[in-house]
């Protein structure tokens, strides 16, 4: 049972970024779950108005669960154009009846050109979002591992989508 009220800590500089998934209005106790918390904190750590939980674990070693927009649902990013990097960009298009899986595209621009293409789908999948493009399950070629819509910001990794087995690169998205 963890009680949900926060503390002063002092934390050591060690920090690790953990993939736990929290709503604007979260429980503490839902989210941390399963892990051996000694003590937590909330506090906005990334600058986007929106608490994260900070927690210590059994090791000692502080962890952050980071704070999605509305994660019960991916919907919001609906008819939204994301920039990856200058020339990869995403965008989600429209729900895919029945599931609530987004439908999505995914291509490589350079001078207003589009040269590698392909679609799929964005699905929420272990607290994350992930993209699987051209039918490649289990493979993502984008994996969303922050998303803040009313920010514009989104950090995770992409692939890219020619090749089955591309080295992931990290990512920090903004939203066109």
């Amino acid at each position: 049972m963890l009680i949900t009220k926060s503390k002063a800590l002092c934390l050591p500089l060690l920090f690790l970024s953990y993939n736990a998934v929290a709503e604007n209005d979260f429980s503490v106790e839902t989210i941390l779950s399963g892990h051996q918390v000694s003590q937590f904190a909330l506090g906005d750590t990334d600058g986007d108005g929106r608490d994260e939980i900070i927690f210590l674990d059994q090791y000692g070693t502080m962890k952050i669960a980071r704070n999605f927009a509305n994660p019960s649902s991916i919907n919001m990013l609906t008819n939204t154009k994301w920039s990856l990097t200058d020339n990869w960009k995403l965008q989600f298009l429209d729900q895919a009846y029945p599931s609530t899986d987004i439908r999505v595209r995914m291509t490589y621009e350079h001078n207003g050109n589009v040269f590698k293409s392909g679609v799929g789908v964005a699905t929420k999948q272990d607290g994350k979002i992930e993209i699987n493009i051209n039918g490649y399950g289990g493979n993502p070629a984008v994996t969303i591992n922050y998303l803040s819509v009313s920010n514009g910001a989104m950090k995770g990794n992409y692939k890219d989508i020619q090749y089955s087995n591309s080295r992931s690169f990290p990512m920090n998205a903004q939203m066109d």
